[in-house]
């Protein structure tokens, strides 16, 4: 992440900040907060269960973000390995065709039984 787009998160996450303050600020009616049977919260602040309920969304949605990002990522790893696998295989087929066009050469007459130089194939 570069630095602008860092700067750019902050003042989101400040502007953010000032928005829920004045928010909170006319949202101090205390409610009763209920989970499930096993347990009864008396007195909540509104401001801060919906702040909680943001929270929770957040979260929930970042690692879902980070599943399909790994998802991608392993993707990406086969791919790779695939292509690096291919390279390796027209490598060797390239190797292959080089040896025999000169045993196909030789075969023919037209060279003189020169050794073959391995690392010129």
């Amino acid at each position: 992440m570069c630095y602008h787009e860092l700067m750019f998160s902050l003042i989101l996450l400040i502007i953010f900040a000032i928005g829920f303050g004045y928010f909170a600020t006319f949202n101090v009616i205390s409610i009763p907060v209920v989970l499930g049977s096993f347990y009864t919260f008396p007195s909540v602040p509104l401001y801060a269960v919906i702040g909680i309920a943001l929270l929770i969304g957040i979260v929930l949605s970042w690692l879902i973000s980070l599943t399909s990002q790994l998802a991608s990522a392993i993707t990406l790893h086969k791919v790779k390995n695939e292509i690096t696998d291919k390279k390796s295989t027209i490598h060797e087929m390239t190797k292959k065709v080089n040896e025999l066009q000169i045993e196909n050469a030789n075969l023919k007459g037209e060279l003189k039984n020169e050794p073959l130089d391995d690392s010129s194939l």
